[in-house]
C-alpha cells in the first residue's frame, strides 16, 4: 500500500495588473527642477517642438512658393502629414504597450531627420516635386504617430503621479515656447535661406532630442504581459483602448470634444495661411511673427493652468479654457490686410486661442494619465490621438476644398461657426465632468 500523499494546493492566481498605486502623500520627493532625467526630456522636446514649428511653416510655403501650389493642394500635403495619425496610432498603442518606450522614441526621431533632410537635398539636386514633398510629410506623419503614443506613455514612468499636472505643465511650456520661437525663426529662415533650407532646423532638432533621450539615466522597466482577457485575439486588443474611452463618460466627452476642435483647427490654419499670403499680402516673416507672438498666450496658459485649477476646479476650467479657444478665430475675419492694427488682431487672437487649448490640454492629459491603468496607456492613448487626431487630415483636407468652391473669406466665417456649435454642445454635456478631480500640489 502506498502512502496517501498530501494534496498540492494549486498556486494562486497572480494578481491582475492595475492602476499604479498613488505614492504615500507624506513622503518626500524632489522638485521637477530637480530631476534631471525630467529635465532632459523636457530640453529635448523643447528643442524638437521649436523645429517641427519651423516645419510646418516652411513646408506648406514650399509648395506656395515653389509650385505655386492652390488651396486644395495645400490641404492636401497637411492632410498627407496627418493621415498616419489616422491610419496607425491605434497599431501603434498596441505596440507601446508592448515594448520599452524609450528605443521607439529615440527611433522615431532618427527617421523623422532622416527623412526631412530628403526635401533639401532634392531641391539642391533639381529633383523637387509635389510628390516627393508628400511622400516626406506622410513618413514624418508615420513616426510621429508612434513618438505622440510612446511619448506620453513614458512620462509616467519618469516622475511621481503627484507631479504629472506639473510635469505635463512645463511639457505644454515646450510646445508653449515652440510656437513663440518656431513660428518667427521658420518666418526668418525662409525669407533670408528659402523654405527647404529651413527644414534643416527640423533635421537638428530631431537629433538633439535623440541624444537628450539616449542620456536618460533613469531605468525604463520592461512592460507588463497583458491582461488574460485580452489574450483573445488582434482586434480585441486594439479595441481595449477605444472600450475603456467609451466607458468613462468623461473621457468619452473629452475626447470627442478634441476631435471637433482639432477638425476645426487644421480647417482653419489650411485655409488661413493661403488666405494671409493671398488676400492679406503677409510674408513669411510677417506670417511667422504674427503666429509666435500669439503663441506667447500659450506660455501664459501653462502658467494659469495649476492656478485657474485651483480657483475654479477641473470642470469649469475645461469648459472656460475651450470657450476661449473657441471664439479667438473669430477675431481672425477683421484684418483686412498687412497694416500694424491687422498685425495686432491675428497676434492677439492666435494669443487667446493658445491661452485655451494649452490650459485644456494640461488637464486632459493629466486626467488621461491618471485613470487610466499602465498596462493600457498605450492603446488608451492611440485611442484618443486617433479619434481626436484623426480629424487632422480630414481638416486640412475639408479646409483647402471648401476654400477652392466657396472662396478664402466664406471658408474662414464656416470655420469660426463651426468652432462655436462645437463649444455649445460641449458645455451642454459637461456636468459629467463635475466628479473630475487631479493632484495640484
Amino acid at each position: 500500500m502506498t502512502a496517501p500523499t498530501t494534496p498540492v494546493p494549486a498556486p494562486a492566481p497572480a494578481p491582475r495588473p492595475g492602476p499604479a498605486p498613488l505614492p504615500d502623500p507624506g513622503a518626500a520627493r524632489p522638485s521637477l527642477w530637480r530631476h534631471g532625467d525630467f529635465l532632459k526630456l523636457w530640453t529635448g522636446q523643447t528643442v524638437s517642438q521649436c523645429g517641427t514649428y519651423v516645419t510646418q511653416l516652411a513646408l506648406p510655403f514650399v509648395a506656395l512658393t515653389a509650385f505655386d501650389a492652390s488651396a486644395a493642394q495645400v490641404g492636401t500635403l497637411t492632410a498627407v502629414q496627418f493621415l498616419p495619425v489616422l491610419l496607425l496610432t491605434v497599431f501603434a498603442g498596441r505596440w507601446v504597450d508592448r515594448r520599452r518606450r524609450r528605443p521607439l522614441l529615440v527611433g522615431a526621431d532618427l527617421v523623422r531627420a532622416v527623412a526631412l533632410a530628403a526635401v533639401p537635398l532634392a531641391w539642391w539636386a533639381d529633383g523637387l516635386s509635389l510628390g516627393l514633398l508628400c511622400t516626406v510629410a506622410f513618413a514624418v506623419g508615420c513616426c510621429n504617430a508612434l513618438f505622440d503614443v510612446a511619448y506620453l506613455s513614458y512620462l509616467p514612468s519618469l516622475v511621481d503621479r503627484r507631479d504629472l499636472v506639473a510635469a505635463n505643465s512645463k511639457l505644454q511650456g515646450s510646445y508653449a515656447v515652440a510656437q513663440v520661437g518656431g513660428p518667427g525663426l521658420g518666418g526668418l529662415l525662409i525669407r533670408f535661406a528659402g523654405a527647404p533650407l529651413a527644414l534643416l532646423i527640423d533635421v537638428a532638432s530631431y537629433l538633439v532630442s535623440a541624444v537628450t533621450l539616449l542620456l536618460i539615466r533613469t531605468r525604463e522597466d520592461a512592460p507588463a504581459r497583458p491582461r488574460s482577457d485580452e489574450d483573445g485575439g488582434l482586434w480585441r486588443q486594439l479595441g481595449a483602448g477605444f472600450t475603456f474611452i467609451l466607458r468613462e463618460p468623461a473621457l468619452r466627452l473629452l475626447t470627442f470634444k478634441g476631435a471637433w476642435f482639432n477638425l476645426c483647427e487644421q480647417a482653419l490654419l489650411t485655409v488661413f495661411l493661403v488666405y494671409a499670403v493671398r488676400e492679406l499680402g503677409l510674408g513669411a516673416g510677417a506670417l511667422g511673427t504674427c503666429i509666435g507672438l500669439g503663441s506667447l498666450g500659450a506660455v501664459l496658459g501653462t502658467v494659469l493652468a495649476r492656478r485657474a485649477g485651483r480657483a475654479l476646479g477641473v470642470a469649469r476650467v475645461l469648459v472656460g479654457s475651450m470657450a476661449l479657444g473657441c471664439a479667438a478665430p473669430a477675431v481672425i475675419l477683421l484684418p483686412d490686410g498687412s497694416d500694424p492694427v491687422s498685425l495686432a488682431l491675428i497676434t492677439g487672437a492666435f494669443a487667446v486661442f493658445s491661452i485655451g487649448f494649452t490650459v485644456f490640454n494640461v488637464y486632459f492629459v493629466t486626467l488621461r494619465q491618471t485613470v487610466t491603468p499602465p498596462d493600457r496607456l498605450g492603446r488608451v492613448t492611440a485611442a484618443y490621438r486617433t479619434v481626436a487626431f484623426g480629424t487632422f487630415p480630414l481638416g486640412a483636407w475639408a479646409g483647402g476644398a471648401l476654400a477652392e468652391q466657396a472662396g478664402l473669406h466664406t471658408a474662414l466665417v464656416v470655420v469660426c461657426a463651426a468652432f462655436a456649435a462645437g463649444w455649445l454642445l460641449f458645455a451642454a454635456s459637461s456636468r459629467v465632468l463635475r466628479p473630475l478631480t487631479v493632484s495640484l500640489d
